[in-house]
Order: C-alpha cells, then structure tokens, then sequence
C-alpha cells in the first residue's frame, strides 16, 4: 500500500482510491498502513480514499475517471472494457492473471511491463 500511495501523490493526480483489508489483518486505521502524513497533504481537494466497498460502475462510467489501477477481477476487468477506461493490472494471484492474459491473448489490448516479482498489464 505504501508504493500506490507515494505513486499518487508523486504523480500529483487526482484520485479515488478504494481500500478493502481482508478479515485477517488487523488494521486499526489507514494511518497505520500509509505513510506518515500522507492523508493530511493528499485528502482533500486532491484525492478520496473509501474504505471497504464503492460504487464502481458508477465511478468507472463518470467521464472524469483518466485509469483504473485494478488487480484485474473478472468483474472489474469487463465493466471498465465497457466504459473504455484504461486499466493499470496488477494481478497479484494467480487467479487474476488469467484475467489480464485474457484480455491481451482474446482483445490483444495491453502492454505488459514486469517489475521486480510482478507483472504489470496496461490494458488499453
């Protein structure tokens, strides 16, 4: 969480971003998890964080929404393909890549980048 975060406000764009912990992880409160001050200088005019669930069909279709950094579900995959959004895939498990493979071996829409351990798909 800490690499997105800096990535936003480095990149001094306009966000919405929705932050779901697992039942597992015992996070009192995004303080904990992002950097140090971090809410105070990007929340705001700058930026939204909604925490646990959004409505992203709603979100992903306003004509503002520039890309959508997703970890390529099913679901999200095909709704932001429906409204052109560009995504920015970071298929964590396996699961998801299957998604993201999807897309470039059937639509043939994306570009793939690998960082370190992960692979990155910018759907286009």
């Amino acid at each position: 969480m800490e690499e997105v975060a800096y990535g936003l406000e480095l990149s001094n764009v306009h966000f919405i971003w929705v932050v779901r912990f697992s039942k597992e992880e015992q996070v009192v409160s995004l303080e904990d998890v992002l950097p140090q001050g971090f809410l105070k200088r990007n929340i705001g005019e700058k930026g939204r964080i909604i925490e646990c669930w959004a409505p992203q069909t709603t979100i992903l279709k306003h004509p503002s929404i520039g890309a959508f950094l997703t970890h390529c579900g099913w679901n999200s995959t095909l709704e932001a393909i429906e409204f052109g959004v560009p995504i920015i895939a970071l298929p964590i498990r396996g699961v998801f890549r299957i998604s993201a493979r999807w897309v470039h071996d059937f639509e043939k829409l994306y570009l793939k980048y690998t960082f370190d351990r992960f692979d990155f798909y910018f759907l286009i």
